[in-house]
């Protein structure tokens, strides 16, 4: 394991908190990053982190970029 000053723990924390990537964070915790992405959502910490509404934003910005490509 990477030697650092952080327990998996505060690892984790800081993943939850948008401070460590998800990357970074396995790399930390010496895992792969799909790993490591399996391992924080069976502890509830999700891999995208977003809202109805942030959703349904990126839905509507991506159709409107498909419509402007296939013009």
């Amino acid at each position: 394991m990477k030697r650092n000053k952080f327990s998996p723990s505060d690892i984790l924390e800081l993943y939850r908190l948008g401070k460590l990537s998800s990357g970074k964070a396995a790399e930390y915790l010496d895992m792969e990053r799909f790993e490591f992405v399996k391992f924080a959502s069976r502890l509830g910490i999700p891999f995208i982190d977003m809202d109805k509404e942030e959703l349904m934003g990126d839905l509507d910005r991506a159709q409107d970029a498909a419509k402007r490509v296939k013009k």
